[in-house]
């Protein structure tokens, strides 16, 4: 890989360089691998500042895909010079339009926006024949991906025309040239279809999984997120960058080497001293660009200037590693790999004192990359957790006299001990059994709390703010210091409780809710939810696609053990069938439960097996009697009740070859999902009554303009209602209605289930992560997150 050399341009926090030419990022054969003899695949990509994790995840997923034989050229459009960006929807609309003098005015090319994610080969586009037209795209006015005839199409599509006319305008000029190319490699948002799309495109911007611009839009889940996610994971995990040490961008050498030599230096502040001496540490490396700072004796300090070493880093690690004026002098691409290189290099702690102070003359010649303290947040945490057993800090100065300090000890805090975990449980049965199997999943001791409310938990959580108020007397008492690190909490009812905790503790217990928030989101350090709640993402919002609660193998184990005997008489396959109830606005009346008993009967009949049938506390008895009457395949049936025995709930659960399960349950549906095992959904039908209609027409208009779809179907962009009425949600003012259609679609997408009465299709079934991805992220909150001062 390499790059083009750019010119540093500062000043602002948004435009840190500007570049004449795209960078050049080439991928090679794969070693040991014979050559295909095919030409490079050309590919121009359409970037900015704020993209830099999609930039990251499109590579990525270019990498998973590509052909291994062959040789790849991606150009990175960013921050193109010549370019009057008014009226642009993004920060690099226009670059498209210049592709053909940038390659050259030569050979194919293909072009990409940053929201995308290629699921197959972009070769095999490259590859297409353009017959005599000038390029391939799904529509003439459509060219977020296209690949074009650089030489025919420069006619009406170059340098000149892009930086003075209309995207509108230069797609009129283009319309006698277009060719129309198989939507599959444009596949945008709800158009992705599973086997068959070969690019993503996430192109609504309210829903993009990575939140670039926060500041603009108001998020909104996207069902499509966790295909983004998962390719994160995994390059997180390889520990993915773009550019190495080994192999760093073109900017790296003559940035590092455009750092004055011999100028004076700021000594280390005492803050930054105490940190790096806290466990007794003896030896620190000092990591800088030019001189380094005065160095106090202890601990005793060796300085690297990789001005002068040509880059080279030091072999092996130090007790502690310190980045002086370094990081702030590095070009952008070459800051994520750094960063991770002082984390390789370190054995206890990682601090950094980074310069975030822009407009100043006389440092300008020398800084490329001047961003806010946020920022620098960000890719420490990022760094921090592929370390999670480093302490870090970071000293960001943003102005002559102010420093705004970062730092996590909690590698340090916790090498002893253990944190500290309390649960709090209430009287739900799903709520206590998701915090449980959390709890438990995480691996730290803790203690339960049991939490019993008095009438006044029915006052909104906005007017109780932090309080024991709602507590009964012995539960309140039980509520005592030393508080705890971390609290578990789940449902109305205990937000002010958990709340008051965390003001008990001088606001450094760090709270993790599950489920609906149930008041502004900044009272969480996380909210842990499921689609059905439709919780807008935001930075400590992690949705999931099932909640937490799954029953314990050994549970499963003593259910089948007691009731194998009683199912041996039916025939196979065993197709479990679990019934619900009501849950507003869905409806499970006779008529409901006749159809279910209709459709899980002709399941049976066809496969020649038979049903094992359990009722639930919220199925109604005509629902219950009409559910059996129904059933004709041959079935064992238990209907609930208070005094029914015992319930063959788990049994069902772990002996059935497949199961069916009523649609407005999330519970149910997490636990037939933990099982592997094939789950059709019953989608009960919803019946809202007027309240909840009147909430449905608000929620469709807050939907991004009034709701409606582009002209291809996929949502339109989010307009100023729909941010308002974000906002109110994220301030606690609202909480939106549950769609458990929203829920079903998250399963049904990642092949654990299929609707009940559809053709089920094949799919390559993943794992569920969900509960590995909570406790890494929990984890993160005490290990690598940071807390500002």
């Amino acid at each position: 890989m390499n790059s083009i050399a750019a010119t540093p341009v500062l000043g602002t926090r948004s435009q840190t360089q500007a570049r004449d030419m795209p960078i050049l990022v080439r991928l090679e054969p794969r070693p040991g691998i014979a050559h295909s003899g095919k030409p490079p695949v050309r590919l121009f990509l359409g970037s900015e500042d704020a993209q830099y994790r999609a930039e990251r995840i499109f590579l990525y997923a270019l990498e998973q895909v590509r052909d291994p034989n062959r040789a790849y050229e991606i150009f990175v459009m960013r921050n193109m010079t010549g370019y009057t960006p008014r009226g642009w929807r993004t920060g690099f609309t226009n670059y498209r339009f210049a592709i053909p003098d940038y390659a050259g005015r030569s050979g194919k090319a293909i072009y990409n926006d940053v929201d995308q994610i290629y699921l197959a080969d972009p070769g095999l586009m490259f590859d297409l024949d353009l017959d005599d037209h000038g390029f391939l795209a799904v529509s003439a006015s459509d060219t977020s991906v296209m690949v074009m005839d650089c030489a025919r199409m420069a006619v009406v599509w170059n340098l000149q025309a892009a930086t003075t006319q209309s995207k509108e305008r230069l797609h009129a000029d283009a319309a006698s040239f277009w060719g129309p190319l198989d939507p599959a490699w444009n596949s945008r948002d709800a158009e992705y279809e599973e086997g068959r799309s070969k690019l993503l495109h996430f192109t609504a911007m309210h829903t993009q999984p990575w939140q670039p611009f926060p500041e603009n839009y108001a998020y909104r889940q996207n069902t499509l997120a966790e295909i983004w996610f998962d390719l994160e994971r995994r390059a997180d995990a390889a520990g993915y960058h773009v550019f190495t040490s080994s192999d760093p961008s073109d900017g790296y050498a003559p940035a590092l080497a455009a750092r004055a030599h011999g100028e004076a230096k700021a000594p280390l502040s005492e803050s930054l001293l105490q940190f790096i001496q806290a466990d007794g540490v003896r030896g620190a490396l000092v990591v800088t660009a030019g001189s380094p700072p005065p160095a106090p004796e202890s601990p005793a300090m060796i300085a690297i200037d990789l001005s002068a070493s040509g880059g080279i880093w030091p072999v092996g690690k130090t007790e502690s590693v310190i980045a002086v004026d370094l990081l702030e002098r590095l070009p952008p691409d070459d800051v994520p790999w750094t960063i991770d290189r002082l984390f390789d290099s370190a054995q206890q702690a990682v601090a950094a004192r980074i310069d975030c102070r822009d407009g100043e003359e006389e440092q300008q010649d020398t800084r490329a990359t001047i961003r806010s303290p946020e920022w620098w947040h960000v890719q420490f945490r990022a760094a921090a957790a592929r370390h999670p057993g480093i302490a870090w800090y970071i000293e960001a100065r943003t102005s002559a006299d102010r420093a705004a300090v970062i730092l996590n000890d909690g590698p340090r805090q916790f090498r002893a001990k253990p944190p500290n975990v309390w649960v709090l449980l209430g009287h739900r049965a799903g709520d206590r059994a998701q915090l449980l199997s959390l709890a438990n999943a995480l691996g730290w001791p803790f203690e339960a709390k049991e939490m019993v409310y008095t009438g006044r938990h029915y006052l909104p959580n906005l007017l109780q703010k932090e309080s024991t108020l709602t507590l009964d007397p012995p539960s309140a008492a039980q509520l005592l210091a030393p508080w705890p690190d971390i609290v578990l909490d789940c449902g109305k009812r205990s937000v002010p409780v958990a709340r008051w905790i965390k003001k008990q503790s001088g606001g450094r217990t760090r709270l993790v809710h599950l489920g609906r928030p149930w008041g502004a989101f900044d009272w969480f350090d996380l909210i842990v939810t499921t689609p059905q709640y439709r919780v807008p993402p935001r930075a400590n919002v992690q949705v999931n696609a099932v909640p937490m609660n799954r029953p314990s193998q050994s549970v499963l184990d003593d259910g089948a053990a007691q009731w194998r005997e009683r199912f041996s008489h039916l025939p196979r396959p065993w197709i479990g069938l679990i019934a619900g109830g009501r849950a507003a606005p869905y409806v499970f009346d006779a008529e409901a439960a006749r159809q279910l008993g209709s459709l899980a009967s002709a399941v049976a009949q066809k496969a020649g097996g038979s049903l094992l049938v359990t009722t639930s506390p919220r199925t109604g008895a005509a629902e219950a009697e009409a559910l059996r009457d129904t059933i004709s395949a041959p079935a064992f049936i238990h209907v609930w009740t208070p005094d029914a025995g015992e319930n063959p709930y788990h049994a069902i659960l772990a002996l059935a070859d497949e199961l069916i399960v009523t649609g407005e349950s999330a519970s149910m549906l997490a636990e037939a999902c933990s099982t592997g095992k094939p789950v059709g959904i019953f989608d009960m039908p919803r019946r809202p009554g007027a309240l909840t209609r009147a909430i449905d027409v608000v929620e469709r208009l807050a939907g991004g303009h009034g709701g409606r779809a582009s002209y291809r179907g996929t949502p339109q962009q989010q307009d100023r209602f729909a941010r308002f009425y974000d906002r109110l949600i994220e301030q606690g003012w609202f909480m939106p209605l549950r769609d458990f259609r929203a829920y079903q679609d998250s399963l049904i997408r990642r092949g654990w289930a299929y609707r009940l009465g559809e053709e089920r299709q094949p799919r390559t079934r993943e794992p569920q992560r969900d509960m590995e991805n909570t406790v890494a992220r929990i984890r993160r909150l005490l290990l690598s997150d940071g807390r500002r001062q």
